[in-house]
């Protein structure tokens, strides 16, 4: 994926109840995000609306060419296996959350990965891909919904995992997911 000084990073984690997240990192920076928030019919106080984000990620190997690597069709391949491998459905105690720039966390459930290859290289394998992303934001009728919420251990790890990447996210963006 291209890591343009000009683009910020963006991240799916998967937290398990116990153990540590795996942590999938991407530049992001997209044309358009889209948010949608369907409200539902009947007794507001009992239905929380439906809220939904959509956007695009750029899967590229142009840098590693650019830069003389003779397999850089693997570091698309290796990069759309750690996004689909991170949204398999989550384990029982387990949570996805979706971070994007440096304040805003999310728990989330992926909806749906349209994944579209182009660009190939002798073998067929994929030099660029462009991923159709829909995630579907965790909320309940009081708020965010955050079984694990108040799990400092969990909420530490998550820092460091980012950190380790590059990834600085805000102690505010944390406390609202983890309490």
């Amino acid at each position: 994926m291209a890591q343009d000084k000009g683009l910020f990073k963006g991240a799916l984690i998967r937290v398990p109840a116990r153990g540590e997240p795996r942590v999938f990192v991407f530049a992001f920076n997209p044309e358009r995000l889209h948010r949608r928030i369907d409200t539902p019919a009947g007794d507001p106080a009992l239905r929380a609306p439906r809220h939904r984000i959509g956007f695009d990620l750029v899967v590229d190997a142009s840098d590693a060419l650019a830069d003389g690597r003779a397999h850089a069709a693997f570091d698309v391949l290796s990069q759309l296996a750690a996004l689909e491998s991170i949204a398999l459905p989550p384990a029982r105690g387990e949570a996805l959350l979706f971070a994007w720039g440096a304040s805003r966390l999310l728990p989330v459930a992926i909806a749906s990965l349209d994944i579209a290859e182009t660009l190939f290289d002798a073998e067929l394998r994929p030099l660029h891909a462009r991923v159709a992303v829909e995630l579907d934001v965790r909320e309940s009728a009081r708020g965010l919904a955050a079984p694990w919420a108040g799990m400092v251990r969990q909420r530490d790890a998550v820092r460091a995992a980012l950190a380790e990447r590059g990834f600085a996210l805000s102690a505010a963006a944390l406390d609202r997911v983890f309490g």
